[in-house]
């Protein structure tokens, strides 16, 4: 049966599956990352070396899970927000002012951990060299980074169109 000779309320209900599992597979992919990322902090022989290749002291160990840890809290945040956007969707609620401000956090949280994953490498070597175990520091732009800025603006500018139009039809609604 194609999408668009479905009735209406096969499209509702295949939309509210759909967005179940969208959101429960964000959610668990959210707490699992969470989950390793401890794991890789907690078992030494995961963690990965310096610079130099010279085992961690207690104070770099914890500089480095941080380097690490910012940006993927960035980026499950996001995925936190994707699963509360398409909980949302689940419960009928799909053009509404809640999901566009849920759209436009997902899109700042993007860009967050666009920005953290740029910056926070770049700053741990900074540290490392500082400490004198290493010499020099590098700005690596990669594709994911940019994709990741991209990808953020595009979420925020069409956050703020759904709720725009959220606010529009619930104005029109008052009329009629």
């Amino acid at each position: 049966m194609n999408f668009a000779t479905m009735d209406l309320s096969e499209r509702a209900r295949r939309l509210r599956r759909l967005s179940w599992l969208v959101s429960t597979a964000a959610r668990t992919v959210a707490l699992l990352s969470a989950l390793l990322f401890a794991l890789v902090i907690a078992v030494p022989d995961w963690r990965p070396p310096a610079p130099d290749g010279l085992p961690l002291t207690g104070p770099q160990t914890l500089a480095t899970a941080l380097a690490g840890a910012l940006p993927l809290a960035a980026a499950l945040w996001a995925l936190w927000l994707v699963g509360q956007l398409f909980s949302g969707f689940a419960a009928g609620n799909v053009f509404t002012v809640r999901a566009g401000d849920r759209l436009r956090w997902i899109g700042v949280a993007l860009m967050v951990g666009a920005a953290l994953s740029l910056t926070t490498p770049p700053l741990l070597e900074l540290a490392f060299a500082a400490m004198g175990r290493g010499s020099s520091v590098a700005v690596t732009i990669t594709p994911q980074q940019i994709t990741g800025l991209v990808a953020g603006v595009a979420c925020l500018a069409l956050g703020h169109v759904m709720a725009e139009a959220a606010d529009m039809r619930a104005e029109l609604d008052e009329f009629v």
